[in-house]
């Protein structure tokens, strides 16, 4: 591992860089203009998820330069959270089209996921092709998932903070410290963000953050799935409150011919925000949940597999998933009826 006061020395920057980022959107008056759809009030400078991801592609590079991290899984972290970062600071800025956008997050994810599991893949072994292609289409579901779930002050962002420190802990205990640094450094650069954003907000991620911490998380996880140090029952735990938000509603609203793609305000999160009229009770609420239920579930789960437990883990994830299930929708069911 590397040395402490080198995390120290990344949460003190990242609270610099938050900061100056703060100060240079509302010097250009990048704002997020409230409309029907959103769930803040008042104009807000987004975009300054560039401030994270600036922050964690230099220690990425500075990591890999000095050996710390294979410069192949380097690269694919880089050049991939570059482009789709630079994708959603041209969306925030000048907008993009949801076809244009998809595309460039599929290739992004196809060309990510290829490099990862090159020469470890039988290209004519069919069960190999189906299991990339699982990964790719999970992994450019959360990148827009994260996107849609960027709608409340700090929920996203303390969310993003929870999954890296615990994908560390959970690389600890299967001792691969290179992993565990990369969780634990993408949590450190958001120390600073985390502060602006929390309610009220004083800053927006925007489309640069969500597309960029979606991509770095997704290819996160993907790596500690190839090293066999986290299972993907065990990701889809640790999620949980994300994923089935975020597929419950697209399913609700696909079912009920909605245009799923556009911007709206139907997530259980946003109807909460609303029920209650406070981001913050909710974002408290999901963090309490995540180390209340899905943080020991999480642990739980992944013993089990290490001791060749496959049912009994699989049980657990339905135990964590049943009542997040449940919750959403009684949120959503009792919207609708009032």
């Amino acid at each position: 591992m590397l040395n402490n006061w080198i995390y120290l020395l990344v949460a003190f920057a990242s609270v610099l860089v938050a900061y100056g980022c703060l100060s240079l959107l509302n010097r250009q008056q990048l704002l997020d203009i409230p409309n029907e759809r959103s769930s803040h009030t008042i104009p807000v400078p987004r975009g300054g998820g560039i401030s994270f991801a600036a922050l964690y592609l230099l220690i990425l590079a500075a990591l890999s330069v000095e050996g710390f991290v294979a410069i192949a899984d380097a690269l694919v972290l880089l050049l991939g959270g570059t482009l789709l970062a630079t994708v959603g600071y041209i969306d925030d800025r000048f907008g993009l089209s949801s076809k244009l956008r998809l595309l460039l997050q599929c290739c992004c994810v196809v060309i990510s996921i290829t490099c990862f599991y090159v020469g470890s893949i039988d290209l004519v072994n069919f069960a190999d092709w189906i299991w990339l292609g699982l990964l790719v289409i999970a992994s450019v579901w959360w990148i827009n998932l994260f996107n849609f779930l960027d709608g409340i002050d700090g929920y996203a962002a303390s969310e993003a903070v929870f999954i890296s420190v615990v994908g560390a802990g959970l690389c600890l205990r299967a001792e691969a410290d290179i992993e565990a640094q990369l969780f634990l450094l993408l949590a450190l650069s958001m120390v600073g963000f985390v502060i602006v954003n929390w309610s009220p907000a004083r800053m927006f991620m925007g489309d640069v953050g969500s597309y960029f911490l979606g991509f770095i998380i997704a290819m996160l996880a993907v790596l500690t799935v190839r090293e066999q140090l986290i299972s993907p029952l065990c990701w889809l735990v640790l999620t949980a409150l994300f994923w089935i938000d975020a597929s419950y509603t697209l399913v609700y609203r696909i079912l009920n011919g909605e245009c799923w793609y556009q911007a709206h305000r139907s997530h259980a999160y946003q109807i909460l925000s609303r029920r209650w009229g406070s981001h913050r009770r909710v974002t408290i609420l999901s963090i309490l949940v995540n180390i209340g239920w899905l943080l020991p579930l999480t642990f739980s789960c992944q013993w089990l597999l290490d001791e060749g437990q496959i049912t009994a883990a699989v049980l657990v994830t339905v135990l964590a998933c049943a009542p997040i299930i449940w919750g959403v929708f009684k949120v959503k069911s009792v919207s609708i009826s009032s």
